[in-house]
């Protein structure tokens, strides 16, 4: 604590101030939650209480995405294996032959490149069956019995990152019927990989949430979205500001999906007052230069926009 006072010009002081210290941390902690995105860009704060409400803050998302998140990836499993099965071989290797076959529509080269992500994709999918032989009752049952293994089974024991790889491999025309089906299909989204990237987007939140990593100023997006989706985000929710560079805009893709998927408006407004409260708590205990920086000046514009979207 004296360390943080006589250095970092932070009032620090008594058991209380220790305790949240030692409860943060200080390596993965304090020091993580001095700086906006990166260490060259530190707030400007006077007191370790501005501290623990950014990690409040933090800490509070985290509670508040988590199920979310988890319900948006069973649900865009469930969407994509009924697109995929409905009259059709059920079976992985199946599907693998006859759906996923996006690569038709690309040039030699980029074909070439395409063959070698869809046959890794098929090592990883058998060498996760492998694992989970052991592990996974139905895996065990159905190679016990010399069947072939269902493609809900694979997607049982399927990351939602590796989802995102499978997606990426499926006919385009599938992609596309999901999207038509969940009611957010973007007219210029000509190949459906809207989908795809979606995926990719949640899911790198979902991850730094699993594995607790600071998620407040988005420093965990580590992919380039394309401005055709972002178009479409900006388009739908009347909001011509969405680049996920804020929280904000993370749960705006969350809130889409758990529309589409039937949720009540009742349970989506819920969702949204909690988010709100959170931003509230922030907004009244750290200077208004660092809020903005944290969620933007029109924080509260996105929020009504969530609010009329549902």
């Amino acid at each position: 604590m004296r360390h943080i006072r006589n250095n970092h010009g932070i009032t620090i002081y008594g058991s209380k101030h220790k305790k949240h210290l030692l409860r943060m941390g200080y390596y993965h902690g304090y020091k993580g939650y001095r700086f906006y995105k990166s260490r060259q860009r530190l707030f400007r704060l006077s007191n370790f209480d501005e501290i623990i409400a950014i990690y409040n803050f933090d800490t509070a998302l985290k509670d508040l995405l988590f199920s979310p998140l988890v319900s948006c990836e069973t649900s865009i499993k469930n969407y994509i294996l009924d697109e995929l099965v409905s009259n059709s071989d059920p079976t992985f290797e199946d599907i693998y032959i006859k759906k996923l076959d996006d690569y038709i529509y690309f040039n030699t080269n980029q074909r070439t490149n395409m063959l070698k992500k869809r046959l890794y994709l098929q090592k990883n999918i058998h060498s996760s069956i492998h694992m989970n032989y052991d592990k996974n009752k139905m895996v065990t049952h159905k190679i016990n019995s010399g069947n072939q293994i269902p493609l809900w089974i694979v997607f049982e024991i399927l990351s939602f990152g590796k989802l995102g790889d499978f997606v990426k491999q499926m006919n385009r025309n599938y992609r596309i019927n999901v999207l038509n089906i969940l009611g957010i299909r973007d007219p210029m989204d000509t190949d459906g990989s809207h989908l795809t990237n979606h995926i990719f987007i949640l899911n790198e939140l979902r991850n730094a949430i699993a594995h607790n990593h600071i998620i407040f100023d988005t420093r965990f997006k580590n992919r380039h979205i394309n401005q055709t989706l972002l178009n479409d985000m900006s388009i739908k929710y009347n909001n011509a500001n969405i680049i996920f560079n804020s929280i904000v805009d993370y749960f705006m893709l969350i809130v889409m999906y758990l529309k589409a998927f039937g949720y009540s408006k009742t349970e989506l407004r819920r969702l949204i007052r909690d988010f709100k409260q959170i931003v509230d708590n922030l907004n009244t205990e750290i200077p208004s230069s660092e809020f903005n920086r944290i969620l933007g000046s029109n924080i509260y514009n996105k929020i009504n926009s969530i609010s009329n979207y549902v």
